[in-house]
């Protein structure tokens, strides 16, 4: 919820500042480059904020399939464990 609400903000802040900008009476190209100068800094952010995400994702997911691998690892060993029982009480019929 936080990340939304900081996305909705800096979304906001570009659109008004590009808005201002160009309701400026100013030459285009003159408003286009401080619509870029004024929208480098949210997407540089935003940039940031993906690419923490991302490594948080990427974290996360490697501690699962360790998780997930350590899981499969102590089930075939109780799976092993019981087929040795098997295989002895079937030696003993």
């Amino acid at each position: 919820m936080r990340a939304n609400s900081l996305f909705a903000f800096l979304g906001g802040a570009l659109v008004g500042a590009a808005v201002a900008l160009l309701l400026a009476p100013e030459k285009g190209e003159v408003t286009r480059k401080k619509i870029m100068e004024k929208a480098e800094k949210p997407l540089e952010d935003i940039r940031e904020m993906t690419k923490k995400a991302a490594h948080k994702v990427s974290k996360k997911t490697a501690q699962k399939v360790d998780e997930v691998e350590n899981a499969v690892h102590q089930a075939g060993k109780k799976v092993r464990k019981s087929v040795r029982k098997a295989e002895k009480i079937a030696d003993t019929i």
